[in-house]
């Protein structure tokens, strides 16, 4: 069983180099199985994303059964490096923004944070990594 550590964590964040590409998704299918099941056992549910533009579960009012509480803003690739932008339903509609290194099936580093600002894509989050503008928890799994 694994054992949760969260400490506050701010700095040390995945830089955004100009000279490194990163490759932007807007498709669910893109985000990582082995991210999807630390989401999984972190929140002790099945995590479920929708597409973006799609409908969700948007506050945590049940309206309709099958609708998934979060909705994919996008996933970003560099190398090893990932970073998840999403919309979480619930008492005071948020976001989330999941930064990781995943080798060989296996995450390190995972950090989870909440904007100060919302995301609506990636030159959104790059402007505000640039500016520090998170409060990052930093995970041990």
């Amino acid at each position: 069983m694994n054992i949760l550590f969260f400490i506050l964590y701010s700095l040390n964040f995945i830089n955004f180099p100009n000279d490194e590409k990163w490759n932007v998704y807007t498709s669910k299918d893109k985000i990582p199985q082995t991210l999807i099941k630390s989401l999984n056992n972190l929140t002790k549910e099945r995590v479920r994303f929708c597409n973006p533009n799609e409908e969700f579960q948007a506050t945590d009012l049940m309206t309709k059964r099958n609708l998934s509480k979060r909705q994919l803003i996008f996933t970003a690739q560099r190398k090893d490096n990932w970073i998840l932008v999403y919309n979480h339903a619930g008492r005071g509609s948020h976001q989330h923004f999941v930064e990781c290194t995943i080798i060989s099936n296996k995450i390190l580093n995972l950090k989870i944070g909440s904007p100060k600002q919302n995301i609506a894509n990636f030159s959104d989050a790059q402007r505000l990594m640039e500016s520090n503008e998170f409060d990052f928890n930093y995970v041990e799994l």
